[in-house]
């Protein structure tokens, strides 16, 4: 049952819908689902759309399949696969990886990045700074044209068991 503070965002369906409004939606549902942007929450979207009870409004969203609750994609996350576990040498090679491709690629620009990737204590962790990391060596001028391989040898190294 949605409370005030559920989050929504929209499906792949409702992404679709604001373009091509093949559903035809009653005004206030497509404001509401204009509004829904995965940050704010049932009661906030009540204040903005004018009205008291905005259950019914995203009620029928939610049966349309245009929008979920952030609750229900925690509620998949968790039906998921337990985390891969990494072995302490396998944790240890992907994070050398990195530290070794960001101190050579960014150079001092690299230094808190260095620091986030040598304080990361699981596969998590690690994974949590990777995009940062890829990002900042792919926008680099040393690092550009090594960044794609470098992230495939780090999944490589991220898989292992």
């Amino acid at each position: 049952m949605p409370t005030s503070a559920t989050i929504y965002t929209k499906t792949a369906a409702g992404i679709l819908e604001m373009s091509e409004r093949s559903l035809r939606l009653p005004a206030i549902q497509r404001r509401a689902l204009i509004l829904i942007d995965g940050r704010r929450h049932a009661a906030e979207l009540a204040t903005l759309l004018g009205v008291q009870k905005v259950e019914e409004i995203l009620d029928a969203l939610v049966q349309a399949d245009l929008i979920r609750s952030n609750s229900a994609q925690t509620a998949v996350a968790s039906r998921a696969l337990p985390p891969l576990e990494l072995d302490a040498g396998a944790l240890e090679s992907a994070k050398l990886l990195m530290q070794q491709s960001a101190r050579h690629h960014l150079g001092v620009l690299g230094a808190s990045l260095h620091d986030q990737i040598r304080s990361a204590s699981s596969r998590e962790e690690l994974v949590s700074v990777c995009a940062r990391w890829h990002m900042e060596i792919r926008a680099s001028k040393k690092g550009r044209d090594h960044a794609d391989a470098l992230l495939a040898a780090l999944h490589e190294l991220l898989q292992a068991t």
